[in-house]
C-alpha cells in the first residue's frame, strides 16, 4: 500500500548515516527515549506531590478531630489526658491532679 511505501521510504531516509557516522534512526530513537523518560519523570514527581498534599490534608484533618473529641470531652469531664501505648500519661495534667487532691507540686507523667 502507499501507507507502507512512505512509512518504508521514510525509514530508509532514517537508516542513512550522518556526518558523523551515527544513523539518523539512532537519534530518533534517542530522542524518543528521553522524551518518554522525561515524561515518566514527570508523571512520577506529580503522583509524589498528590501524595504528599493528600498525607497533608489527612494530618490537619486528625489534628482538627482530635481537637474537637478534646474540647467536647473538655466540656462534659472534670479531667482529660492523653495516654501513651502503655496507658501512662503523656504529661501532667493539672485538671486530674486537683481531682485527685495531689496538689500542683506532684507531677502525675509517666
Amino acid at each position: 500500500s502507499y501507507a507502507c511505501l512512505s512509512c518504508c521510504a521514510v525509514w530508509s531516509h532514517l537508516s542513512s548515516p550522518l556526518p558523523g557516522g551515527v544513523a539518523q534512526s539512532d537519534v530518533v530513537f534517542a530522542e524518543v527515549t528521553m522524551y518518554l523518560l522525561k515524561m515518566l519523570l514527570f508523571v512520577h514527581l506529580d503522583a509524589m506531590q498528590t501524595f504528599a498534599a493528600q498525607q497533608e490534608v489527612e494530618a490537619k484533618l486528625g489534628r482538627c478531630h482530635r481537637s474537637a473529641v478534646s474540647s467536647l470531652l473538655g466540656m462534659v469531664c472534670d479531667a482529660v489526658m492523653d495516654m501513651d501505648s502503655e496507658m501512662r500519661l503523656k504529661q501532667h495534667e493539672e485538671s486530674l491532679s486537683n481531682l485527685l487532691m495531689q496538689g500542683s507540686g506532684k507531677s502525675l507523667r509517666g
